[in-house]
């Protein structure tokens, strides 16, 4: 390989920077050549060093490199390439994501980064299920308020004896320990003494937000095997027939015996909350007791709750979520306040009821978060502390924040929260997920289970005492996800699809899903999560999501000053190769957000034709018109201004080969692709070509039906065409 180093070494290499920056097309400056070779995580070792001797180029011709490859190589990467380098040797039919990087003295350093606080004690500590602990407060102030809407406040001797009570009606109705009860009940008084009542009588909390479509309540109470729903008098026609409805009743709840407590052991249910599935049937995950009291405990030290504190009863009915952060705030013995459910579509009223409510804590789902910490805030407001996840946090809040944003990261199946830390004002980048909290293990692996370094991916792997028994009626997807502990014999760890790595300070870095991977119109994997946060990180943008669509990636934005997608596309440029860079940039309103606050990414609305933010201006010159033909033709547009972006109005990487299949007709000596990328607007490629703007004649159009039946003809055999290639 002339003019090359060693075929190995620099295989080896190219298997590095594989697994640090995760992409599966990589192309690497070696001298004054280039070598772009194709992998993935099944590829092996030898086939890599086969494909780096068949993709050698002569000229580094290369717009975008991955990598440099240099000899001596830098210090921080010597070793490893070294270790590398020798297992590859070894057994070079390994596959690259399985080559070991880790060195004697960083397995050490990962392993206590992965372990949170000290897990024996969290382990052996007696166990006090949170509703004895909630009932120890009440005891120590009765007349404390515990749990508060628009339309009542209850004591905490009001909410014990309430709760009571209805947990003996529960039991009367059939309840028995260990049964799954439903609520279907809107954020409120009512919902904290259900949760409160049925584990009271001994049975788990089945939480479903009452936004779901009817058919989707019943598909979950179906799956949960829930008999019995508790639920408000506006939601019974919304209910299957088959279950029983209890409503909750205050008046009958004035009088009357009170259940007397079951004993609970701390491997019981707790509750059941459904996740969406890939099959597109809703998941239920079986939490325990002890998950639920660890999680709680931890939230109580963690966000420093007293009795003093207001809480925000924040989170989606159906969320687990919902569920913690009740308990948390009630074993602390502060009190909880539950908004109107239309707040927290708007962030300024939201702002104003937390105000408002002199609200000290508060969880907001991250869209939300991302919004109200963007907001300017009274300097006297009681708020103390934001904590948020559920999404990538993306940027840093500004500085002069009146309370403390805690960054959160966690899954349904892990007990909700398995990292945290605090996010400074003012930072620069997108802030990390923090590290493990006292309760958690979580771990990075790579393809072979074994642990990875600082700096290189690997798929998030959570246990500890919060991982969840598994999924109801799933045996099999239980098996698959939920796992033997790599360190801890009889232990589980659950396999998230998360993509991580841990960074040099022993933080963890949140790189995006497994599933969120999408090939390119190159047929190259592309990381949405990448992509969110080169947009995110535009000055004017405040939220970013990035998606397939038709085969195409899209991005998404919004801005409180609107969004320049020109110079939104120029800022994408600079940071991301060529692939990688959105067909299509929308500028929305709002992102679209789930009923439990997250982005609703089947809800982001199909691209279609949006005029360029340069406005329109026709073309000028005979070359510029046969230009803007070309590209009505091949965008199936039926206006074409001289200053519009080509991808702004709907090109792709593969339309644009099409452009330049046409170009020589127009154009009087050959040109690149690369020519073409660099000058996306007709006015800027044909001044490139010596054009100037001497006007001709407009040549005569086509009667309006005829050209819009044309077009239409157009993108039918455009659409067709992408089907094919599909």
């Amino acid at each position: 390989m002339h003019g090359l180093p060693d075929q190995v070494r620099l295989a080896a290499y190219i298997a590095l920077l594989h697994r640090l920056t995760g992409k599966d097309l990589l192309t690497v400056g070696v001298g004054d050549r280039v070598v772009r070779v194709a992998l993935d995580e099944a590829t092996t070792f030898a086939a890599l060093r086969t494909g780096v001797a068949e993709s050698t180029e002569p000229e580094h011709t290369a717009e975008h490199t991955d990598g440099t490859y240099t000899e001596p190589l830098p210090p921080d990467l010597a070793d490893r390439h070294r270790l590398l380098l020798d297992a590859a040797l070894a057994a070079p039919d390994t596959p690259v994501a399985a080559l070991p990087l880790l060195t004697g003295d960083e397995r050490a350093a990962v392993t206590a980064w992965s372990t949170g606080g000290d897990p024996g004690s969290v382990r052996t500590a007696p166990f006090v299920p949170v509703h004895r602990l909630v009932a120890e407060r009440a005891a120590a102030g009765p007349d404390r308020l515990a749990a508060a809407d628009a339309a009542r406040g209850l004591t905490y001797a009001e909410l014990h004896r309430a709760a009571g009570r209805f947990a003996h009606r529960l039991r009367a109705e059939g309840v028995r320990p260990g049964d799954l009860v439903a609520v279907v009940l809107t954020r409120g008084t009512e919902l904290v003494l259900a949760q409160l009542a049925i584990l009271r009588a001994g049975a788990a909390i089945v939480p479903l937000d009452p936004v779901n479509p009817a058919a989707r309540l019943g598909r979950m109470l179906d799956r949960a095997g829930a008999r019995l729903v508790v639920t408000g008098a506006e939601q019974l026609d919304r209910l299957p027939a088959h279950v029983t409805p209890v409503v909750v009743d205050w008046a009958a709840l004035g009088d009357g015996p009170e259940a007397d407590d079951p004993p609970v052991h701390p491997d019981q249910l707790a509750y059941v909350t459904f996740t969406s599935g890939s099959t597109g049937e809703p998941k239920g995950v079986a939490l325990p007791h002890r998950a639920l009291t660890s999680t709680v405990a931890w939230a109580r030290r963690a966000l420093a709750l007293t009795a003093g504190d207001r809480a925000g009863m924040t989170a989606s009915p159906g969320f687990d979520v919902s569920v913690l952060d009740t308990f948390s705030a009630l074993t602390a013995g502060a009190s909880v306040h539950a908004p109107a459910a239309e707040l927290l579509t708007s962030p300024t009223d939201l702002r104003a009821w937390l105000v408002a409510q002199r609200v000290t804590v508060t969880f907001l789902p991250t869209p939300v978060g991302e919004s109200v910490t963007g907001m300017t805030w009274p300097v006297d407001t009681a708020l103390r502390l934001v904590h948020t996840g559920g999404a990538t946090l993306h940027r840093h809040p500004p500085p002069g924040l009146p309370f403390t944003l805690v960054n959160l990261y966690g899954l349904t199946e892990v007990g909700v929260w398995s990292t945290s830390t605090v996010v400074e004002p003012g930072g620069d980048g997108p802030p990390s997920i923090g590290s493990p909290i006292d309760r958690s293990d979580v771990l990075v692996l790579d393809a072979a289970g074994a642990p990875v370094p600082a700096g290189v991916l690997g798929e998030v792997h959570v246990g500890g005492v919060g991982v969840a028994r598994g999924y109801l009626g799933g045996p099999g997807l239980t098996a698959d996800r939920f796992v033997p502990h790599p360190w801890r014999p009889g232990e589980r760890v659950y396999r998230t699809g998360d993509r991580a790595r841990w960074r040099a300070d022993g933080t963890l870095e949140y790189v995006g899903r497994t599933d969120h991977q999408v090939q390119s119109s190159g047929g190259v994997r592309v990381e949405l999560g990448e992509i969110e946060t080169a947009l995110v990180a535009h000055p004017a943008v405040t939220q970013a999501a990035a998606a397939q669509v038709d085969g195409r990636i899209v991005g998404y934005v919004t801005g409180a000053a609107g969004v320049d997608t020109a110079a939104l596309r120029e800022h994408l440029a600079q940071r991301l190769p060529r692939y990688m860079v959105p067909a299509e940039l929308v500028v929305l309103d709002t992102m679209p957000l789930t009923p439990t606050g997250k982005l609703d990414r089947r809800a982001l609305p199909a691209p279609g034709e949006r005029a360029s933010s340069a406005g329109y201006e026709p073309p000028r010159t005979e070359l510029e018109r046969r230009l803007a033909e070309i590209w009505r033709t091949v965008l199936g547009t039926e206006q074409v201004g001289i200053h519009d972006t080509f991808f702004d109005i709907g090109g792709n990487s593969t339309a644009l080969i099409q452009v330049y299949g046409h170009l020589v007709s127009v154009t009087s000596r050959e040109v690149s692709l690369q020519e073409l990328y660099e000058h996306p607007t007709i006015a800027a490629f044909a001044r490139h070509l010596g054009d100037t703007p001497d006007p001709a004649p407009e040549p005569a159009r086509a009667p309006a039906g005829r050209d819009r039946a044309r077009l239409a003809r157009l993108r039918r055999e455009r659409v067709d065409g992408s089907r094919t290639r599909d």
